[in-house]
């Protein structure tokens, strides 16, 4: 494979519709979770990840953790990993949990990501010694052993005194817990400071507002047993030394932060704007912009009130009544009917606000037939996905599986036939030729496919201005004449009128007038002569050509069926024959607002114009020479 262009191939896919979204989501993580991602340039590196960022904001986390639960045990690059680090919980676990990545990269990462998505690899498997002890250091143990129960005491050992009080009894229990080992800054990996040393903070801690810290209590001594009750006891096994406990250090930072933060907040208005802002915490929180939701499923109770939603959007939404959106949809809630199709208008969280298409039905006992709920869905008013639509997305997916390794045994086929690792037998070059040729046909008919796809579901718009029908026709005409003069067949006529403006760029005007003549050209029979004709009517262009005797024997709509191109002709129609070819054609002409028909024995393509001109029914072409003709072109 000489150029890897999958990639770039994914992020000039357009984004028409959320399974689009989903589909270009799920081939950016399978593309950037591999080692080779590592290799791209890394300007179109960061372009990837950027419209990686923009997907996870409009799709749901609910079909992201799903593309990441099943692609996840694949992710081996720690770009990737670190990016769905920060995602929502959803993402994160999935991600941390599948990751393959060498000790290396996990030893650089570990300490870069929030130390709630560092719990995720707690209980693991496959991860080394040396990561595992890494993660024992910083508190995520890879297992949790369970804790063995403490020994059974002597009857009578614990058992206060008859003098002895509450207070002293939860003293002598508290006494003998030995207090936790401290942690050392060097276990932590991080470097040894003063204990003395004052906090540094942005703005300056009135000391005065600081509580002192207080002495430690001193613990409780052991209350000894009534002598009337004697009991056998063990010799205290002795501790070692231990350091002050840092409980104290640390609630005394706690009660400093909390006076700085009082006396700032009692500041209000009168605070120094100018100084720096305080970092924020990792709370788990979302940042940046709000994911916009298309789509919402939920249960209300009996008087038609949202009791049940997503947990995304449960706090928005839980608790707003059906009945008082609007009188059709109250009416239809009390009647208990189903609600199809109606819109409403939500106020509230950004989130949920705005217009709505509400869709709902009611739901009965099976047993009595007593009224339950509603359930229904919420959906975000755009463009409706039609079956067409959908064929056309599936489609779509297919082509992107196949290019790849078509492209790569072309590659390979050029490499061969150019000799690039070395001498190759002529015949072997000659092979390597054909298989080139014909992955390239291949290709062209993925291209057709995809083109014929975006066309029918709606995906492009091919009006425009720029474009004479009449001159793109007498060009397109000059450029055949090589073919079909030799031949004696082809056109008996020439286009020779005033211009006529039609509403499609020039570019798209002449790939349209190339594929319907291209076609019918290649098709004719030798001495076989087609008559064309181009009129206006009102604000219409219409170019009626005849249908050639081979095609004219197809009945119907038979004559845009596609099937494999027979070889036969010079001029190619395409990968999947003339039928194919003119169904396309016909698809452009209704991209651009026009349409393309069969009648009787003529085609004819009807395109709207730009500018209004003057009616001239049947405004003809000249010429008519040519020997016999097509009867139903004559």
């Amino acid at each position: 494979m000489h150029f890897d262009d999958r990639l770039d191939t994914v992020m000039r896919t357009p984004l028409r519709s959320d399974a689009a979204r989903l589909t270009q989501f799920r081939q950016l993580i399978d593309i950037l979770a591999q080692k080779h991602a590592e290799r791209i340039d890394s300007a179109r590196l960061d372009e990837a990840y950027v419209l990686l960022a923009e997907l996870s904001q409009k799709l749901p986390v609910e079909q992201r953790a799903q593309v990441i639960t099943e692609t996840g045990y694949r992710i081996e690059t720690p770009r990737l990993l670190s990016m769905l680090a920060l995602h929502e919980p959803e993402i994160a676990r999935p991600a941390m949990r599948g990751a393959r990545l060498d000790d290396a990269q996990w030893l650089a990462l570990i300490p870069t990501i929030p130390p709630e998505v560092r719990d995720h690899l707690r209980g693991r498997s496959g991860l080394s010694r040396q990561v595992s002890e890494r993660l024992a250091r910083i508190g995520v143990e890879a297992e949790a052993p369970a804790l063995p129960p403490p020994p059974a005491a002597p009857e009578g050992e614990n058992e206060p005194g008859p003098g002895t009080t509450a207070a002293e009894t939860r003293g002598l229990q508290l006494a003998d817990i030995p207090p936790p080992p401290f942690i050392t800054p060097a276990a932590l990996g991080l470097d040894e400071e003063p204990e003395d040393e004052p906090l540094e903070l942005d703005d300056p801690i009135d000391e005065e507002a600081a509580p002192e810290p207080q002495a430690e209590a001193p613990r409780p001594a052991p209350a000894e047993p009534a002598p009337a009750q004697p009991a056998p006891r063990e010799e205290p096994i002795p501790l070692a030394p231990v350091r002050p406990d840092p409980a104290q250090n640390i609630g005394e930072l706690v009660k400093r932060i909390e006076s700085f933060r009082k006396n700032r907040e009692d500041a209000g208005d009168g605070a120094d704007r100018s100084a720096p802002a305080a970092p924020r915490l990792p709370l788990d929180e979302m940042q940046g912009e709000e994911t916009r939701i298309t789509a919402i499923d939920f249960t209300t109770d009996r008087v038609g009130r949202i009791v049940d939603a997503p947990r995304s959007v449960a706090p928005m939404l839980v608790g707003y009544s059906l009945s008082g959106a609007s009188e059709r949809i109250g009416r239809s809630v009390r009647r208990r009917l189903p609600i199809v199709d109606e819109m409403l208008d939500i106020s509230g969280a950004p989130a949920v606000a705005g217009r709505w298409r509400l869709d709902a039905m009611p739901v009965f006992d099976p047993d009595g037939g007593r009224f339950m709920h509603f359930r229904g869905r919420l959906r975000r008013p755009g463009k409706v996905v039609t079956r067409a639509t959908k064929r056309a997305e599936k489609l779509r997916q297919l082509l992107h599986e196949l290019r790849t390794p078509v492209n790569a045994i072309q590659g390979f086929a050029e490499s061969i036939q150019q000799q690039i690792f070395g001498d190759v037998p002529h015949t072997y070059r000659a092979f390597a030729a054909t298989i080139a040729s014909d992955s390239a046909a291949m290709m062209a008919g993925f291209e057709e496919l995809e083109l014929f796809a975006r066309l029918t579901g709606g995906e492009i718009d091919l009006a425009g201005e720029g474009c004479d029908l009449s001159t793109t026709i007498s060009q397109t005409l000059d450029q055949l004449a090589t073919y079909t003069q030799p031949r004696v067949s082809g056109f008996k006529s020439r286009i020779a009128r005033p211009p006529v403006p039609i509403a499609m760029s020039r570019c798209d005007g002449e790939r349209l007038a190339w594929r319907l003549l291209g076609t019918l050209a290649g098709e004719t029979a030798p001495g076989e002569f087609l008559a064309l004709r181009l009129t206006v009517q009102g604000d219409t262009a219409q170019f009626s050509a005849g249908i050639p005797r081979r095609l004219a024997e197809r009945e119907g709509e038979k004559l845009f069926e596609g099937g494999i191109a027979n070889g036969q002709n010079a001029i190619s129609a395409g990968m999947f024959g003339s039928g194919f070819a003119l169904r396309l054609a016909r698809a452009e002409a209704r991209a651009a607002g026009g349409d393309l028909q069969r009648d009787s024995d003529e085609l004819v393509l009807s395109l709207p114009l730009t500018a209004t001109t003057s009616p001239n029914s049947d405004d003809e072409v000249e010429g008519t020479e040519g020997a016999a003709g097509n009867d139903g072109g004559a």
